[in-house]
């Protein structure tokens, strides 16, 4: 996760997208076997992350969200 607030996310959407594809392929030409994206704990940003993700490698993407005690993410 960036840590950014949702605003702040919103705003520099263009700069995490390009920030979470440039991991994602880096990862894949190092000869990872799947792509992790974890505690994430807004929606809006784990989906981000996904396709950022899918654009620069076709590997297998486990995506996981962090869940508080109430249950919300």
């Amino acid at each position: 996760p960036s840590g950014l607030t949702a605003g702040e996310l919103r705003r520099g959407e263009k700069d995490v997208r390009a920030a979470f594809a440039e991991q994602a392929y880096l990862l894949s030409q190092e000869g990872v076997d799947v792509i992790i994206v974890e505690t994430f704990g807004a929606i809006a940003e784990l989906r981000m992350a996904i396709e950022a993700a899918r654009g620069q490698t076709s590997l297998p993407i486990v995506a996981q969200v962090a869940v508080t005690d109430e249950g919300t993410v």
